[in-house]
């Protein structure tokens, strides 16, 4: 799966999970529609840094809980924890 492509089955998801449109994620991002429309349906190739901040702003999640899914296993390999196990050893 391409990158993309997970980040679209990703918000889809989540957007899913909320009871969201399309629209009504758009208007909570403070993004354009379209902007939106192609992002979930995977036309956008590369979406914008801060883009992707405003769609996890308006889902009201933290960036941990967008990324903490199989879907981003390939793309995001190092990683300081395994994100499916709870480290006990402490960060300096």
């Amino acid at each position: 799966m391409y990158f993309h492509e997970a980040l679209a089955q990703r918000i889809n998801e989540l957007r899913n999970d909320k009871n969201m449109s399309i629209y009504s994620l758009a208007v909570k991002s403070n993004l354009p529609y379209s902007t939106m429309y192609y992002i979930v349906t995977g036309k956008t190739k590369a979406p914008m840094i801060h883009t992707l901040d405003y769609i996890i702003h308006g889902l009201e999640i933290s960036y941990w809980e967008f990324y903490d899914t199989a879907y981003f296993d390939q793309h995001l390999p190092i990683c300081p924890v395994n994100r499916h196990h709870k480290s006990t050893s402490k960060r300096p």
